[in-house]
């Protein structure tokens, strides 16, 4: 079948028609996906970042155009939409683009910029099959509006993260989920590169950030990174494990992009940013030089999160701290491509992100309804900065990843001769001396101290003349580090996001390592869902009391005005109440 479409997208010249042979798991998902439409109307496939979703539905689009079937494709980014069109032309798929500077045509399959599209569907036939990119923003705006007008039209959304920035799902967007192999399937298929994960201790406090819309906002965000050490701290490890490799760098604001691109310019790294108020050619141009080398860094705001085709990268730099589970993964997804080399890719997480969501391949259970599942512990080595899953570092067969030593050794003599002569290959690879240095996880663990009943003295009573218990550091206003129940919740919200307070904590009850790590995601949670009760996004009556604790802070703060003291004793009620439940 011949293309009869002939432009140049704006992305080079136009791509060949190929014969495209799906993966194993990608026909397995149109299958599933056809399966699907025999029951629902309305389907929504998942597939990560880099697994080929654009191939999938391209195909599904083809075997539609070759029914004679109307089908409609819709994308929320210019760029997206000539992405789409590229991979269409190079099937041959005959199509038409409605998007601001391209002429309306009568092709049986469009290619559609939402905005322009709703503005439009008076000249459209009656569509069969709707396609919709990144399917997540399905349940606002302009997409419901398209949506609800195509009332016999089959809708198939596509998404790697099917739920929105605040955790809602999708159930009022699509019927069923049709879900493809999880990240870590695709790393072992060779479909994603397997990846490093760094994260080097930020100790930036977030505590004070406004949230918005689901999400910390950007301007504070950007105030707060370009006045801290991670600036510096990202040049820094990005010469340590990519020196010179392509990478992309993901910050809060097109001003920060801007000033990041700047200083790795100045260090001798060659960097441009990109965003999308500068013209196609430009960034064109700019991506262009990361593909052949005189760029290293690319910086961005959300542009190159999200849909946006770029060069393969060897590396990600997180600048930007997100609550949204979906532009994480959005944006770790980016560097997961596989290397022509076969090598790994880096993701160097300077804001912990991966404290509050979890590893980029961990297993999650994706559902209509939405809802976040509480991510895996992880724990980042003192020594290497490197973070894997909890469960990992702690189990039997536990090996060093940077060479430093092995849980359990073979008791194979010539095994382990050459193991031991592996990892030290490995760890002098990787500039770590394996004769005086070893792995901070296979060092016995540290035992929890006993407490001490009262000292026996013998003699007459004597006067006590300082009753100041120990552990009441001047910070916790008069709160034990060993407080219990209501104190203990108060305790760590005068702790916030301080990590040298945390870290006092952790000492005086003899928390394990990695504990501090899960109480700021936890108190980045917590912080979140205070502002979603504010915001009324969330009812008291679903808050947790570690989340009500901190909204009485949050009110007692505020003012002591009669509104807010009955704001108090109502919430203080519903914590009585629940104990009184429990009981």
């Amino acid at each position: 079948m011949t293309a009869t479409l002939d432009l140049d997208l704006g992305m080079g010249a136009v791509a060949p028609i190929v014969p495209v042979t799906l993966r194993d798991y990608q026909m397995a998902a149109v299958e599933a996906i056809r399966e699907a439409f025999g029951t629902f109307r309305r389907v929504c496939f998942v597939l990560p970042t880099g697994g080929g979703k654009t191939i999938c539905f391209s195909y599904i689009v083809e075997n539609a155009m070759r029914k004679g079937k109307v089908v409609c494709i819709l994308a929320h980014r210019r760029e997206i939409v000539l992405q789409i069109a590229k991979a269409l032309t190079s099937m041959g798929v005959d199509h038409g683009i409605i998007a601001p500077g391209f002429q309306h045509t009568d092709q049986p399959v469009q290619v559609a910029m939402v905005q322009t599209l709703v503005r439009r569907l008076h000249k459209m036939p009656a569509i069969d099959l709707l396609v919709v990119d990144e399917c997540h923003h399905a349940v606002a705006g302009s997409w419901e509006k398209i949506t609800r007008l195509c009332k016999t039209a089959r809708i198939l959304g596509v998404t790697a993260t099917p739920q929105r920035l605040d955790g809602r799902g999708l159930k009022d967007a699509f019927d069923e989920l049709v879900i493809g192999p999880n990240p870590r399937e695709l790393i072992e298929r060779g479909a994603l590169a397997p990846y490093v994960y760094l994260a080097p201790n930020s100790g930036l406090d977030l505590s004070g950030v406004t949230t918005r819309g689901g999400d910390w906002d950007a301007e504070e965000l950007e105030d707060i990174i370009q006045s801290s050490p991670v600036v510096g701290d990202c040049i820094e490890y990005y010469r340590k494990h990519l020196d010179g490799r392509p990478a992309l760098v993901f910050c809060a604001t097109v001003r920060g992009a801007e000033a990041i691109a700047a200083r790795f310019t100045a260090a001798g790294i060659p960097a441009a940013s990109v965003d999308g108020e500068m013209g196609r050619a430009e960034r064109a141009e700019r991506l262009a030089g990361l593909e052949d080398g005189s760029i290293k860094v690319i910086t961005s705001c959300e542009l190159i999160s999200e849909g946006f085709d770029v060069p393969a990268v060897a590396g990600a730099i997180l600048l930007r701290p997100t609550q949204s589970l979906s532009l994480f993964l959005q944006q770790v997804g980016r560097a997961l491509r596989p290397k022509e080399d076969g090598g790994c890719a880096f993701i160097l997480d300077h804001v912990g992100n991966v404290y509050l969501h979890g590893m980029p391949d961990m297993k999650r259970e994706w559902t209509l309804e939405g809802g976040k599942k509480k991510s895996d512990p992880v724990t980042t080595c003192d020594l290497c900065y490197r973070v894997q899953p909890l469960k990992e570092v702690q189990a039997k067969g536990f090996i060093c990843p940077v060479g430093l030593g092995v849980r359990t050794p073979p008791t194979d003599q010539d095994e382990l001769d050459q193991l031991l002569n592996d990892l030290a290959e490995m760890a002098i690879a990787l500039g770590y001396d394996p004769d005086t240095q070893r792995c901070p996880y296979l060092e016995p663990k540290e035992e929890k101290p006993t407490r001490e009943g009262p000292e026996e003295i013998d003699g007459e009573l004597v006067e006590v003349t300082d009753i100041r218990p120990r552990n009441y550091p001047e910070w916790a206003d008069g709160l034990s580090l060993l407080a219990r129940g209501r104190q203990w919740f108060e305790l760590l919200d005068r702790a916030g996001t301080d990590t040298s307070r945390l870290q006092e904590i952790a000492d005086a009850r003899g928390f394990k390592r990695g504990w501090i790590k899960h109480q700021l995601a936890a108190r980045y949670e917590i912080d979140r869902k205070v502002q979603a009760v504010i915001d009324g996004q969330l009812g008291i009556a679903q808050a947790s009391e570690s989340v009500l604790w901190a909204l009485i802070r949050t009110v007692e703060q505020s003012g002591d005005s009669d509104k807010g003291r009955a704001v108090i004793r109502s919430l203080r009620a519903e914590i009585n109440s629940r104990k009184a439940r429990a009981a």
